[in-house]
C-alpha cells in the first residue's frame, strides 16, 4: 500500500510539474510578479481520463450483457482478452514493485540524496507505469472492436444513464 502511495505522489508531482510547463497556460501575475502554476479566472474543469468516453470497460459489459445482446462468441473474446491482460499485469506489478522499492532506497537516505540516480530511477518507474497503460488500452481496444455498432451506441446509453439503484 505504502508503494502504491509513493508511486501515486510520484504522478502527481510529474503531473504538477507538466501542467506547470504548459507553454499554452495563462501565467497569471501577483504584485506585478508572474507567478506561473496559480490559476488565473475560474476554475476549469476536471480533467478526468480523456478517453474513458470512446471506450468501454470490461465491467460495464459484464454488467449489462443481456442489455447488450452479448454473444457467447464475444463473451468469449472478452474473457480470453481479459486473461491475456492479467497474463501480463502480474509482471508488471512485481516490475513496478521492485522499481518503487529502489526509488524509496534512494529516497529514505538520512543525508543528501543523488539527484541524478533518483531522477533515472523514476523514469524506470515511469516506463513500467508506461507499459501498464499501454496493456490496459490495448484491452480496451480490443474490448471496443469486438462490439457491434449498434452494441457500442447502448453501452454509451447506458453508462450515461449511470449506475441503476
Amino acid at each position: 500500500m505504502h508503494k502504491t502511495a509513493v508511486v501515486i505522489g510520484l504522478m502527481l508531482v510529474a503531473t504538477s510539474i507538466a501542467r506547470g510547463q504548459d507553454p499554452n497556460e495563462p501565467v497569471c501575475v501577483v504584485d506585478g510578479v508572474p507567478r506561473p502554476g496559480i490559476q488565473c479566472g475560474p476554475p476549469r474543469p476536471p480533467a478526468g481520463d480523456p478517453l474513458a468516453r470512446y471506450l468501454f470497460p470490461p465491467e460495464l459489459i459484464m454488467a449489462n450483457q443481456e442489455a447488450i445482446h452479448l454473444t457467447d462468441s464475444q463473451r468469449d473474446s472478452l474473457q480470453h482478452a481479459m486473461a491475456d491482460a492479467q497474463g501480463k499485469f502480474i509482471p508488471l506489478q512485481f516490475k513496478m514493485s521492485s522499481e518503487v522499492e529502489r526509488l524509496q532506497n534512494l529516497l529514505k537516505k538520512p543525508g543528501p540524496v543523488d539527484e541524478a540516480q533518483v531522477l533515472e530511477q523514476v523514469d524506470r518507474v515511469l516506463a513500467v507505469e508506461r507499459d501498464v497503460k499501454r496493456t490496459q488500452l490495448s484491452l480496451m481496444i480490443r474490448i471496443k472492436n469486438m462490439l457491434t455498432p449498434v452494441q457500442r451506441a447502448r453501452l454509451t446509453q447506458l453508462r450515461s444513464q449511470g449506475p441503476a439503484e
